[in-house]
């Protein structure tokens, strides 16, 4: 238990590590896309003008690989946690607690939930559900990597839109020149 909740920590910390080290490279990209735009657009060369439009499609794969970053690193914490919970359930470590060893009066387990019910964070496990799909399906309902792959999903589209753009744009002053 307490090496799964080591590995818990260390896990939320590579998430975010990882969430701040994508931001920066990612709000670094876009924001020399905008300052390149601005500064030097209408005075560069079509090759300049391409190397620009390079920027928000590096943002755009800077992005990507977050994503999947998150999604590796909640696989492996996920795998653990359930190699964990198979480790405590072969061992019957889980038993009902008299009345005077309760921390709480109302809890009767020494485990909590998550560690006696195989559907804690699941939706819809089958019953013979093997650890692959449990980590997937705890996986797919795992509120964070919902909440970031939607913020990180809009950062793509907010890259491709400057990405398109601009390339309309330098389409555009090519053939009027």
């Amino acid at each position: 238990v307490e090496l799964h909740n080591k590995n818990r920590i260390d896990f939320v910390a590579r998430q975010w590590d990882t969430i701040k080290f994508f931001q920066v490279i990612y709000t670094s990209l876009i924001g020399a896309t905008i300052y390149a735009v601005i500064r030097l657009s209408s005075q560069t060369d079509f090759t300049i003008k391409i190397m620009i439009s390079l920027l928000p499609f590096l943002a755009i794969l800077v992005a990507i690989f977050a994503r999947s970053n998150l999604k590796r690193e909640a696989r492996l914490v996920f795998l653990e946690e359930g190699s964990m919970f198979n480790i405590i359930h072969f061992l019957q470590i889980n038993r009902q607690l008299s009345k005077q060893e309760r921390w709480l009066p109302g809890e009767n387990n020494l485990l909590s939930f998550k560690w006696i019910n195989n559907q804690y964070g699941t939706k819809n496990l089958s019953k013979n559900a093997d650890l692959k799909e449990w980590v997937e399906n705890r996986l797919n309902n795992s509120s964070f990597l919902k909440i970031f792959n939607l913020f990180l999903s809009f950062e793509i589209f907010v890259a491709s839109t400057i990405f398109l753009f601009y390339l309309i744009y330098i389409i555009y002053s090519y053939n009027k020149s």
